[in-house]
């Protein structure tokens, strides 16, 4: 199942960083040969047609589509992969049949390259699209606008949010809201919005509203041009980690001064996610 409240890492500036940096090396090659290591790795059709309407074709194109990444192949098909909390996607050399990679689950052979999917906690999967989206992706088909576009704003938000009564963090996490953002950068936008995370949706006025819009933005972006952020399991495709978490405000900060005004930060459970905020900035 999809779920809507689902991983930890990678949030959007990681899967965008990881696209960024794919892109280079594997658009336009051919896709040689399909190692499946562990067959549950493929959320859809069964394993022999993934194999069989995914090998040879070449990939022309890769987006990112909230915190999904996209491979369009020559033949209209399309690979989705869903790294959930621990996927990764690393860049190898050496195709020898002695490469053995730890949780390495699937592996594209290109033309003179391989493309590893590394999954330990096996929740992540890869998908092969055809004409129409199947059912195991009804949250991708639900995903809301892109916070980094222009239809992600004041109005937008506003209209999400009105008689909602649940906790704003929480409603970050909808990806028909928050589409991207996970649990690092709502505790972030929010703390540069001043906003605690525990009011509810309906409660915010035109102007934290606004506030919000513009602090998610300002985050992401930010975390992009620092290749994301690495506190465990988030790599870039040649096994290096992101630069962001130096720059972080609140998150993995409990106990430490804000920078702000002084005040520890405070860590608290919202939908059993791990919260931070400063509880005298965001009152």
């Amino acid at each position: 199942m999809d779920y809507y409240y689902n991983e930890r890492m990678p949030e959007l500036p990681e899967v965008e960083t990881i696209k960024n940096e794919l892109v280079p090396y594997i658009k336009g090659k051919r896709i040689k040969d399909i190692v499946i290591k562990r067959k549950e790795i493929i959320g859809f059709p069964n394993h022999k047609s993934f194999v069989k309407k995914s090998k040879g074709k070449k990939i022309i194109n890769i987006r990112r589509r909230g915190k999904y990444l996209i491979f369009e192949l020559n033949n209209g098909n399309k690979l989705l992969f869903h790294l959930k909390l621990s996927g990764r996607l690393f860049l190898i050399n050496d195709l020898s049949p002695d490469c053995e990679l730890k949780y390495e689950r699937l592996r594209l052979v290109l033309n003179h390259q391989g493309l590893s999917f590394i999954e330990p906690r096996m929740f992540g999967r890869v998908y092969l699209i055809q004409k129409n989206i199947p059912k195991q992706l009804k949250g991708f088909q639900e995903l809301g606008p892109e916070p980094l576009e222009r239809d992600f704003n004041k109005t937008f938000l506003k209209a999400k949010l009105k008689n909602r009564k649940g906790k704003i963090k929480s409603l970050l996490l909808d990806q028909r809201i928050g589409c991207g953002i996970g649990n690092i950068y709502a505790d972030e936008s929010l703390f540069r919005a001043k906003i605690h995370p525990k009011r509810s949706g309906a409660t915010l006025s035109d102007d934290e509203i606004t506030r919000l819009v513009r602090a998610i933005k300002i985050c992401l972006k930010a975390a992009i041009r620092y290749k994301g952020t690495t506190l465990s399991d988030y790599f870039r495709p040649k096994g290096i980690g992101g630069n962001y978490a130096s720059h972080l405000l609140v998150k993995a900060r409990e106990g430490k001064p804000c920078f702000i005004c002084g005040t520890l930060i405070q860590r608290e459970k919202i939908s059993n996610r791990s919260t931070h905020f400063c509880p005298r900035c965001q009152k």
